[in-house]
């Protein structure tokens, strides 16, 4: 954990120039504490295959997912047509929305990319099935290569082109609550909870109060994202008492809200 957590640091520093600030070092080690004690203290399987690329491939049965030492080279998640990318226009509107509202939904796009999408949701699956947390699904070429297409297609153009991503990636495994109990991952990727902020206020946004973070859900469900099968919710601005009161004691603090709104997807 030592060592994935020194890599997280030394990354953040190498891109920005300055050391991670102490929250989000906290929030690091927090995430790594939570899959070492739920996984590798009692592995389902051997530790020894895990840097075993046929291991992985295996499990997802053969060769629709890749595992190399180069994961942008699979570019089935290239996106190609302009009609994908933000115009000016829209990363402005967008941009907009989550200044007044705090979040916006996109349409779906890479439309080309629906066998590969279904492949890593298979994957997901997959990974669920053997009691490896879902997020192992970033072992795979596929996933780094979906998240570099959405990189160019989203976030420079509402972050511009010296946006760095932080080492906080993860996926989710969505099922109903009465089966939570007799999952073999309880925690990790399972459900997610009520709303609530990883970050205050102040550690996203700039002086002048436009934000300097942007956090991205993506659904890999080939049916899309709804409220009967697990979508964000959401609690707009206007309906969060203390959004901006970063030193008010409830600014931090789950809640479920009566004001959240479903984020579909079709």
């Amino acid at each position: 954990m030592t060592t994935n957590l020194q890599r997280q640091l030394d990354a953040y520093a190498a891109a920005m120039g300055v050391p991670m600030p102490a929250e989000m070092a906290r929030h690091a080690i927090s995430q790594l504490f939570v899959l070492e004690k739920l996984f590798f203290e009692d592995p389902p399987h051997p530790t020894s295959v895990l840097h075993d690329p046929t291991h992985w491939t295996a499990l997802v049965g053969g060769s629709s997912l890749h595992v190399t030492s180069s994961p942008l080279a699979n570019s089935a998640f290239s996106i190609t047509s302009s009609s994908s990318k933000f115009s000016t226009d829209d990363a402005t509107g967008t941009s907009v929305l989550l200044s007044e509202q705090g979040y916006a939904v996109l349409d779906p796009f890479a439309q080309a990319s629906h066998t590969s999408l279904a492949a890593l949701e298979a994957g997901v699956h997959a990974l669920h099935a053997a009691g490896y947390p879902p997020a192992f699904i970033f072992v795979f070429d596929e996933a780094w290569a979906y998240l570099d297409a959405v990189w160019g297609a989203v976030y420079e153009p509402l972050l511009g082109p010296g946006c760095v991503l932080e080492a906080d990636l993860n996926c989710w495994h969505l099922h109903r609550p009465v089966s939570q109990t007799t999952a073999s991952n309880p925690y990790i990727g399972v459900n997610f909870g009520a709303a609530h902020r990883d970050l205050g206020f102040d550690q996203c946004h700039d002086a002048d109060e436009q934000f300097t973070s942007l956090t991205c859900w993506l659904p890999l469900n080939r049916h899309g994202a709804t409220a009967d099968n697990g979508c964000m919710h959401v609690v707009p601005i206007d309906a969060d008492d203390f959004f901006y009161a970063p030193h008010h004691p409830q600014h931090r603090r789950s809640v479920h809200s009566p004001s959240a709104v479903p984020l579909i997807v079709p």
